[in-house]
């Protein structure tokens, strides 16, 4: 028999958060609704900064879970569980048009409310928490909350089995393979028809990046992948349709591609404040700007969620793209 340990209406996320490191409940988070939606069919991003609508996490059981999910404004999902941490190293991914409708739908009608379900004082029990951000009026009725329990359940697990299911993708004709996701990019050959990849990523507008499994020289990250356009005439697997969404990377633009972790200072000096750190294989736009051995970059243009301009170290950088104007020599 499952139990109700704990039963709310709250107003705004920091009470959820709040009520979550109160009872120090573990996560877990399931899923529910594959759609049929391709990639041209992800989810319209919202104005503003994402703010988190949905968490669902599963703990315990015979099996052990500890699975857990959220679920962000703009309609991308982040799957986790402590046995395959590979699967929240890959990033958010897009939820499909279903799921992401049925999901809305509520948002717009059913007000806040979290709980947490257990199998009681016994050995083994398994505990699934769910945490709702909604932004209507009405009061979650016990149809809603079986509803959602039973939503995130099926969506987990359907993108559990996607990803790990994996992508690829077949030429069903010629397609241009581009150096970056952006029009402007060089091309750098042709998948030819019949000819099949794996991607392990994709932009929000639709571009497909694959390892072409090739020696490059300094290219680490996403900068070793090659794209395939939105257009491209290629068949794609079920797995595709949750491949981690990653930044746009313009053709344009002369990028740093962190070697280490690589703190970004707000002045050229390891005294000045820190701004930020770039993860080992993250990256920024270059200004071109340079002061001795630091280099000026564009935070509003890199794998971080942040904006404004910094100061960063050269010697444990690459520079990667159109980068002959910005370096000296």
């Amino acid at each position: 028999m499952r139990v109700r340990i704990f039963e709310t209406k709250l107003n705004d996320w920091e009470s959820f958060l709040r009520l979550v490191m109160i009872t120090g409940l573990a996560v877990a988070l399931l899923t529910g609704c594959r759609g049929s939606a391709g990639i041209s069919d992800l989810p319209t991003p919202t104005p503003g900064a994402p703010q988190i609508v949905l968490q669902w996490f599963r703990t315990g059981g015979i099996a052990g879970f500890c699975d857990e999910m959220t679920i962000t404004s703009d309609g991308l999902a982040r799957i986790g569980n402590c046995k395959n941490p590979a699967l929240e190293e890959a990033g958010p991914r897009p939820l499909q048009a279903e799921p992401w409708s049925q999901l809305q739908s509520w948002l717009d009608t059913v007000g806040s409310y979290s709980e947490a379900l257990s199998d009681g004082d016994v050995p083994d029990a398994m505990t699934v928490t769910i945490i709702y951000n909604g932004t209507g009026v009405g009061v979650a009725q016990e149809v809603d909350k079986e509803a959602m329990q039973g939503f995130a359940a099926r969506l987990y697990t359907d993108m559990l089995q996607l990803a790990e299911a994996g992508c690829a993708v077949t030429a069903i004709a010629d397609s241009d393979v581009y150096q970056r996701p952006d029009w402007d990019a060089q091309v750098l050959g042709s998948l030819e028809t019949g000819g099949m990849v794996a991607p392990e990523a994709q932009t929000a507008d639709g571009w497909l990046g694959f390892d072409p499994d090739a020696e490059q020289s300094g290219s680490t990250g996403l900068f070793r992948l090659r794209w395939l356009a939105p257009n491209a005439q290629v068949t794609r697997e079920l797995g595709c349709e949750v491949l981690p969404l990653v930044p746009p990377i313009s053709a344009e633009t002369c990028y740093l591609i962190a070697q280490a972790e690589l703190p970004v200072q707000s002045g050229p000096s390891d005294r000045s404040a820190t701004l930020a750190t770039l993860p080992a294989g993250g990256f920024v736009a270059f200004t071109g700007e340079r002061d001795g051995d630091w280099l000026q970059v564009d935070l509003a243009d890199s794998s971080l969620p942040q904006s404004g301009t910094g100061w960063v170290r050269s010697d444990v950088s690459v520079l990667d793209g159109p980068c002959a104007e910005t370096t000296p020599g």
